[in-house]
């Protein structure tokens, strides 16, 4: 199918038809071809159809977003060109994105000068400079996703920012808090459930690679019962974090089960006494 107004193909990707108005007749023409022809016809007719008694106006209501869409990109191409260096460009007043940032205009007025997270990037954003001005809701919310946090130099300290509901949004796993080079403690200081944990896949083992033992791994949870329940550890495990006895009463451990088995008493064998005639007395 192609616009009739400019000829060009209507693109359609998973039955979806960006940049597109429909109007009641059902022709569908590019948005911006239908917004021109209406403004040099002073009409909202279809420019097919051209309807002598009912008059058809086009559905611009979904379009609008996608309009916003395309400014945005072409805004985008603006910033991208660069322009050429002259004597006259030392007294510039165009305003840069991190000045922008720093001086706290909202994501939206960013987006809509042609701003998306990779010019953070390109621009050298430090990730710090962004997570002191804006909250993560409107961070995620303008498109912001782990990869480029972690580009931008995310640090551990700065998970605490997000709530539960916000990693599991931007899918952050436990490969991704151990790239920023996470300790156990602060991983503890997130308060996160050790079913949490579990779902974003911590294992023993990535416990220990962080600095988990008997003492640091106490942080997490008091109870043996929930350590074993959710990452299992072998009786090897147990031991080499340091799970004794004396370990797991000094540092107050509830030891509601038992992870250790229990060695074998074997008893001694006592000899038979063989009764005769020389060893009887009467």
């Amino acid at each position: 199918m192609s616009c009739s107004l400019c000829s060009d193909p209507l693109t359609c990707t998973n039955n979806i038809r960006p940049n597109t108005a429909v109007f009641e007749c059902g022709c569908t023409f590019h948005l911006n071809c239908v917004l021109q022809y209406s403004k040099e016809k002073i009409t909202n007719t279809c420019p097919t159809c051209h309807p002598t008694q009912n008059v058809f106006f086009a559905n611009f209501g979904d379009d609008r977003l996608k309009a916003m869409a395309i400014q945005i990109e072409k805004r985008r191409e603006i910033n991208k060109m660069e322009k050429p260096k002259s004597y006259f460009s030392m007294f510039s007043t165009k305003t840069n994105l991190r000045s922008m940032i720093q001086s706290g205009t909202s994501l939206h007025t960013l987006k809509l000068n042609g701003y998306i997270p990779e010019s953070f990037i390109e621009e050298g954003i430090k990730w710090r400079e962004v997570a002191s001005t804006y909250t993560m809701a409107a961070l995620i919310d303008f498109g912001m996703r782990f990869n480029h946090m972690l580009t931008m130099g995310i640090t551990p300290e700065n998970f605490k920012q997000m709530d539960v509901n916000q990693m599991e949004e931007l899918e952050i796993c436990a490969s991704d808090m151990m790239s920023t080079s996470i300790s156990i403690h602060q991983l503890a200081a997130l308060g996160l459930s050790l079913p949490t944990l579990c779902q974003m896949k911590f294992t023993w083992a990535d416990l220990r690679k962080i600095g988990g033992n008997c003492q640091t791994i106490r942080l997490l949870t008091p109870k043996l019962s929930e350590l074993k329940t959710y990452f299992e550890p072998t009786e090897t495990e147990w031991k080499e974090a340091g799970f004794t006895e004396e370990a797991m009463k000094k540092y107050n451990y509830e030891q509601d089960v038992q992870i250790f088995k229990k060695k074998r008493v074997k008893a001694r064998a006592v000899g038979k006494i063989r009764l005769n005639a020389s060893n009887m007395l009467f």
